[in-house]
């Protein structure tokens, strides 16, 4: 008897276990697509928000605060301002890999979206390969909002010239959301 309830004890504790918590802070990143886990409900093209307004929709969503990015390992990368070739800064926030598997989308692809409407494609082979990150903050201070941040898309620096041409392209600015297929 024991075993039975404590089993059944355990089978109802494991759904509230994968359950994420819910921001409290201002959410500065919304996923949405293809996840095994969040802490929103829909998105519809008729709501009245940012999300809304640029047809994001999606049945289950999970929105991030500054402390919930800021609780995944961090990682740093250093390479030049946007825009620049003379320029570098330190970039840091979590790797863009480790936001996927924090909402269940491990081996999916990434989709982030600038605030603009600007949007790129991230394959997880790229993510798990090259390490970029969504950088929170650069040189210790928060990315702002209207400037480059909430978040960027942020890769390293390599070597191959071409690809890092490509790589350039995918660093996208003004990252408010995050798709997944």
């Amino acid at each position: 008897m024991r075993t039975a309830l404590s089993i059944a004890a355990l089978l109802f504790a494991l759904p509230a276990a994968a359950e994420m918590a819910a921001p409290t802070g201002q959410v500065i990143l919304t996923v949405g697509g293809e996840i095994g886990q969040g802490n929103r409900g829909p998105s519809t093209a008729d709501d009245l928000s940012v999300l809304g307004k640029m047809e994001l929709v999606f049945e289950e969503g999970a929105s991030f605060d500054m402390d919930m990015l800021a609780a995944l390992p961090q990682a740093e990368i250093v390479t030049n301002m946007p825009g620049t070739e003379d320029q570098p800064a330190t970039f840091s926030g979590p790797l863009l890999s480790d936001v996927m598997v924090a909402v269940g989308a491990e081996g999916r692809a990434a989709y982030p979206m600038a605030l603009d409407g600007y949007s790129v494609e991230i394959p997880w082979e790229e993510m798990v390969e090259h390490g970029p990150i969504l950088a929170t903050h650069v040189d210790g201070t928060p990315l702002p909002i209207g400037g480059i941040g909430p978040t960027m898309t942020v890769y390293p620096q390599i070597e191959d010239a071409a690809l890092y041409e490509e790589f350039l392209a995918k660093q996208v600015w003004a990252t408010f959301y995050l798709g997944v297929e």
